[in-house]
C-alpha cells in the first residue's frame, strides 16, 4: 500500500524571510549598508535621517543619498572602502581572448620564422623598410597566411633589423678571429648624395678550406682624401675588428695610402689591365678616330626613335639578331670592346639603316672596319683574363702570373701586323716587369697544385720561392698534441734521441714532398686538394692558406657600390652602413652552389650560378672589366685542359710554359 505525500508550496512569509536573509548576506559585502537598514527588497531606511531610500538591489542611490544629504558620512564611507580595498587584493580580471590573440599564440613559432625571413629578405635585397606598409605586399602576405600579422615599419627598425645586425656581426667576428690571416680589398666611392664612403672587405680561407668574404665597414669619409687620413681610417677599422695583426695584404688600385701602414700592398690586376688597354688605345691615333665614329653612330641610334625603328626593320630583313647597340664608357675599357664587337656584328644592318636615313657620312670605311676587327681580336684575351680573375669564391691570385705570360704571348704574336697589339705588348712589359719576383703572387702560383713551378719562365725564381717558404714554415709554432703523463714521458724520450729531426728538416721534407705531387686538372679546385692533403703537409698547408686566400683584384669592395646605390638617399649614414653590411654579409652563409666549375675560356658565355634573374653585381663587375648584363656571378675556377692555339683567328689563351719548351700544362 503506497502513501502519496503532497508537499505544500512555501508560504509568502517564508519567501520574504529568505529574501531578507539573502539581502543581508549581500549587504555585508558593501560598506554602504553600514548607514542603512533594509525594509524590503527594494527599500532601505537611512540611519542618519530616518528617510526611506529606493535602491533596487543596488547601492547607487544609497551612495547618492549620502553624498547629497550627508557629505561627512559620504567621506567617511570612501575612507572605509579604500581601507578595505588595501587589505584584500583585487581578484585578477579574466576576459575572453580575441580571435587574433588565440591564432597568434598558436602560430607564435611560425610567426617568428616569417618575421625573421622577412627581415633577411629586406637586408639581402636592400629593400626599403616601408615595403611592409605597401598595399601590394600586405595583400600578398594575406594570401600566403591570413593569420600572420605583418610587423610595422617601426618594429622592424627597432627590433628585427638591429637583432639581425648583431647576430651577423657576431658570426662574422667569430669567423675572422678563427682565421690565421686576412686580406683586405678596399676602395672609395661617392653616393648620390655627393658623400664619399670608404668600403673595406675582408677575405680568408676558413678551417674547412672555403673562401670566405665579408664586409668589414662602409663608413662616411668626412676628412680630406689624403694618404695619411685613409691609412688612419683603415687602421681604425681593423682595430675595431681586432684583426690589425692578422692582415696579410691589402688589394687596392692605388698604393699611396697602404704604404702609410705596415701592410703589404697588392695592385688590383683588373685595374692594371684597364690602364694598359686605355693607354694603348690613346697611343693609336687611327684607331681612336675610328672609335670616335663608332661612338657617334651608337649615340645617333640611341637618341633617335626613328633611327632605332629603322635599324630593327633592317635587322628583320637581313635575318640578324635584334641586338641593341652598346655605348662605350670612358672609365671601363671593356665597354669599348663590347661596343665595337656589337657594331661589327651589325655592320651590314647599320650601313643599310644609315643610308636609308640619309646619314651616309657616318658610315665607316672598309679600312676602319678592318682596324675594328683587329682591335676585337687583340682585346679579347684581355677580357677573358679579366673574367678569369673576377671570381669571389675561388682562388684567383695564383692565375695572375700565368695570365700575364699568356697576354704577353698573345700581344707579341700579333704585334707585327697590328699597331694596337704592339702598344699592348709595350705596356704589358712596362707594367708587368719582373712580376715573377713579386713574392706574394709567385708564392700563390707555386702553392696552387694546378700550376706549381711549371708556369715560371725563370727557374731561379722558383728556388727563391722555395727558400722563402721554408723560412716561413720554420718560423711557425709547433703544434702540441694532447697526451697523457706516460705518453708525454715517451715523447720527451723520443725527442731526446731524435735531435736530427727538427723543424728545419720538416720544412725541407714537406717542400720536397710537395714537388713530387702531380698537378691536378685546371678544372679542379686547389682548395679541395689542400683539404684532402692537410695532414700530409702540416706546415706547408698553413702557408698555403695564407697565400691562396689572397685576392687578385679589388672587385669585392667595388661590388658593394652597386648595392649601396640602391639604398635610398634619405637613409642616414649609420643605417646605410648597417644596410650595406647586412646586404653584403648575411648571404655568405647561404651562398648558391655553382652548377659546374667551368672556365670562361671554354664557353661562349659567362658561367652562371644555379639562380635565376640578373646578378645585382653586374654594375660593379662592369667597372672592373665585366659586362653589366650578366645572368649570374662569374665562376672562373680554372682553365679546362684542351689544346688551344693563340692566333689572330683565335683569341683564346693557350696555357703553356716557356721554361718547359712550350709543353701544355694539361
Amino acid at each position: 500500500m503506497s502513501i502519496n505525500v503532497q508537499h505544500s508550496p512555501p508560504s509568502r512569509h517564508s519567501q520574504q524571510k529568505a529574501e531578507l536573509e539573502e539581502n543581508l548576506r549581500w549587504q555585508t559585502k558593501n560598506e554602504a549598508w553600514c548607514y542603512y537598514s533594509p525594509i524590503d527588497k527594494n527599500t532601505a531606511r537611512c540611519q542618519v535621517c530616518d528617510k526611506n531610500v529606493l535602491h533596487s538591489s543596488t547601492t547607487s542611490n544609497l551612495f547618492k543619498h549620502l553624498k547629497t544629504k550627508h557629505p561627512e558620512s559620504h567621506s567617511e564611507l570612501e575612507k572605509r572602502q579604500a581601507a578595505a580595498k588595501a587589505q584584500s587584493p583585487a581578484p585578477p580580471t579574466v576576459r575572453q581572448k580575441t580571435l587574433h590573440e588565440s591564432l597568434q599564440k598558436s602560430q607564435s613559432q611560425r610567426a617568428r620564422e616569417i618575421t625573421l625571413s622577412l627581415a633577411k629578405m629586406i637586408v639581402k635585397d636592400l629593400q626599403p623598410i616601408s615595403m611592409v606598409e605597401d598595399l601590394g605586399f600586405r595583400h600578398f602576405m594575406k594570401v600566403v597566411d591570413p593569420r600572420y600579422q605583418i610587423p610595422s615599419r617601426k618594429s622592424m627598425m627597432a627590433g628585427e633589423i638591429p637583432k639581425l645586425y648583431e647576430q651577423t656581426q657576431k658570426t662574422v667576428k667569430d669567423s675572422i678571429q678563427s682565421a690565421s690571416s686576412l686580406v683586405l680589398t678596399t676602395d672609395m666611392w661617392t653616393a648620390r648624395t655627393t658623400e664619399s664612403y670608404l668600403t673595406v672587405s675582408g677575405h680568408f680561407i676558413d678551417k674547412n678550406w672555403k673562401m670566405q668574404s665579408c664586409n668589414l665597414a662602409t663608413i662616411h669619409v668626412a676628412v680630406q682624401h689624403i694618404a695619411d687620413n685613409i691609412a688612419e681610417l683603415l687602421t681604425k677599422i681593423t682595430d675595431e675588428w681586432g684583426t690589425t695583426n692578422k692582415i696579410h695584404a691589402v688589394v687596392t688600385s692605388g698604393a699611396t695610402a697602404v704604404r702609410k701602414t705596415c701592410w703589404k700592398h697588392i695592385p688590383c690586376f683588373s685595374h692594371t689591365l684597364n690602364l694598359i688597354v686605355k693607354d694603348s688605345i690613346k697611343a693609336c691615333t687611327s684607331l681612336e678616330s675610328s672609335l670616335d665614329k663608332c661612338s657617334a653612330i651608337v649615340r645617333f641610334f640611341h637618341h633617335s626613335t626613328r633611327a632605332t625603328d629603322k635599324l630593327k626593320e633592317v635587322q628583320n630583313q637581313l635575318n640578324l639578331p635584334q641586338h641593341k647597340l652598346i655605348q662605350a664608357v670612358d672609365t671601363r675599357w671593356n665597354s669599348v670592346l663590347y661596343m665595337i664587337d656589337r657594331l661589327y656584328e651589325q655592320q651590314e644592318a647599320i650601313r643599310t639603316a644609315l643610308c636609308l636615313l640619309g646619314r651616309n657620312n657616318m658610315c665607316l670605311s672598309g679600312e676602319e672596319w678592318s682596324h675594328i676587327k683587329q682591335a676585337i681580336d687583340v682585346l679579347r684575351p684581355f677580357e677573358e683574363a679579366t673574367k678569369e680573375v673576377s671570381a669571389e669564391q675561388y682562388v684567383t691570385v695564383s692565375k695572375v702570373i700565368p695570365l700575364v705570360s699568356l697576354l704577353q704571348q698573345a700581344t707579341t704574336s700579333a704585334a707585327q701586323s697590328n699597331s694596337l697589339a704592339s702598344q699592348l705588348e709595350a705596356q704589358c712589359k712596362r707594367r708587368f716587369q719582373n712580376i715573377e719576383h713579386y713574392h706574394t703572387l709567385a708564392a700563390s702560383t707555386f702553392l696552387d697544385i694546378r700550376f706549381k713551378n711549371i708556369v715560371f719562365c725563370d727557374s731561379t725564381n722558383v728556388e727563391m720561392i722555395k727558400s722563402r717558404l721554408i723560412t716561413e714554415m720554420q718560423a711557425l709554432p709547433c703544434a702540441e698534441t694532447p697526451s697523457t703523463r706516460h705518453e708525454a714521458a715517451f715523447d720527451s724520450w723520443v725527442v731526446a734521441f731524435q735531435s736530427n729531426c727538427t723543424a728545419n728538416t720538416d720544412a725541407y721534407i714537406e717542400i720536397r714532398r710537395y714537388m713530387e705531387e702531380k698537378v691536378i686538372p685546371r678544372s679542379e679546385d686547389p682548395l679541395i686538394w689542400w683539404e684532402k692533403n692537410e695532414t700530409t703537409f702540416p706546415l706547408l698547408n698553413k702557408v698555403a692558406k695564407k697565400y691562396l686566400g689572397t685576392f687578385a683584384i679589388s672587385v669585392p669592395a667595388e661590388r658593394l657600390f652597386s648595392k649601396s646605390s640602391t639604398v635610398g638617399n634619405p637613409l642616414c649614414r649609420g643605417r646605410r652602413a648597417a644596410a650595406v653590411f647586412l646586404g653584403a654579409t648575411s648571404w655568405q652563409a647561404e651562398k648558391m652552389v655553382p652548377t659546374a666549375q667551368q672556365s670562361v675560356l671554354d664557353q661562349g658565355g659567362v658561367p652562371t650560378y644555379a639562380g635565376r634573374g640578373r646578378s645585382r653585381d653586374g654594375a660593379a663587375l662592369q667597372s672592373c672589366g665585366l659586362p653589366s648584363a650578366l645572368n649570374g656571378r662569374p665562376i672562373g675556377t680554372g682553365l679546362r685542359p684542351r689544346p688551344i692555339s693563340l692566333t689572330r683567328k683565335s683569341a683564346s689563351l693557350q696555357w703553356t710554359s716557356r721554361s718547359r719548351g712550350g709543353r701544355s700544362l694539361s
